[in-house]
């Protein structure tokens, strides 16, 4: 028997939880395993893990656990095996829950070795911006299965949807040339990371309390070298002083299940710069303003309201060629088609 701080391993957990197999099934791997005093979550892409005592090794039904866990009404828990169920008594709330055979799931984790002593290497510094400004630019085709990644190679981050390009220019070269899946990236994000591991099987980062583990695929090509797209002759298009106002406006009605893939479409005409974001069910937004641009042919293109701020933030100035639009930064370079009339 083991008493805990719930609010503790309530955070542990939802730190965790991302590491849980994307389909909720009945299956032995939807579990918080604890083995060899450390919590871990696993599924093909990642395995998380952080330290944690506990006097027997076992898996818990994860939803389960932590739904009884996050119903607790007092600060300290208590755990205790009682042969193949996890006995928990929070304050007026008990619960049982299953203990499924852990036997894969300890298999898979001691594969991976992620408590093994490692040589890491310090994080280039610039690695964690580079890597969540360039994640909206990560496509979701698996026909076209290497822009769904977002490599890191010598000081750049890059990502490509072959539609947008996204570059980031970090202040320190990186050792390794990593490839990592953009949806995963995602998730590594929220645990603000400082060292990494690359390693044949997969690329280890950490950070004092948590370890992350991606896997590494084989891939039949490498990640394209898209510095010639960035050159191109065009005129320079700025933005009305009050363009946040107007992007965060339409980002209201710009909604989806994927995050990444919420978009606000920009069209300028006549001397008018009109944004609009639209869902099907959720509405409509649309505000236009005065723009100093005079070509004849309009412009429109698509881009992520979050990012647009982001940019937006350092620069109120694009490129606009005969087929794109270019926004360009101190360390960042963002690359966008123009949509077709």
């Amino acid at each position: 028997m083991i008493k805990v701080n719930r609010e503790e391993l309530l955070e542990k957990l939802n730190k965790l939880k991302l590491g849980l197999p994307r389909a909720n099934i009945v299956q032995d791997d939807y579990c918080f395993l604890f083995y060899e005093g450390r919590i871990y979550t696993y599924n093909d892409d990642v395995c998380i893990s952080t330290k944690f005592e506990i006097e027997k090794d076992f898996a818990v039904r994860a939803d389960e656990f932590l739904s009884a866990i996050q119903k607790g009404t007092s600060d300290t828990i208590t755990l205790k095996i009682d042969e193949k169920v996890l006995v928990i008594k929070a304050g007026k709330y008990n619960a049982e829950v299953a203990c499924p055979d852990s036997n894969n799931l300890q298999e898979s984790v001691l594969s991976l070795g992620m408590s093994k002593g490692r040589k890491w290497k310090k994080i280039p510094d610039g690695l964690l911006e580079g890597l969540k400004l360039c994640v909206f630019s990560v496509g979701s085709d698996m026909t076209n299965v290497i822009f769904t990644y977002i490599n890191v190679n010598r000081d750049k981050v890059i990502s490509s949807d072959e539609f947008r390009v996204s570059e980031y220019t970090m202040k320190e070269e990186i050792e390794d040339n990593l490839l990592l899946k953009g949806s995963v990236v995602v998730d590594l994000l929220k645990f603000n990371v400082n060292k990494y591991f690359d390693d044949k099987g997969g690329t280890y980062f950490k950070n004092n309390d948590y370890t992350f583990w991606i896997r590494k695929d084989e891939l039949e090509r490498e990640f394209p070298d898209f510095s010639k797209d960035f050159k191109f002759k065009g005129d320079n298009l700025e933005f009305p002083d009050d363009i946040k106002d107007m992007v965060s406006f339409c980002s209201i009605f710009s909604q989806e299940d994927f995050d990444l893939r919420r978009k606000i479409e920009v069209r300028v005409e006549n001397g008018k710069m009109t944004a609009k974001g639209e869902t099907s069910g959720v509405g409509k937004g649309q505000v236009s303003a005065a723009i100093d641009y005079d070509k004849p042919e309009p412009i429109s293109f698509e881009i992520h309201p979050g990012l647009f701020i982001e940019i937006l933030n350092k620069t109120k100035r694009g490129k606009i060629g005969l087929d794109r639009v270019l926004f360009r930064m101190k360390n960042f370079k963002h690359l966008l088609g123009l949509v077709e009339e």
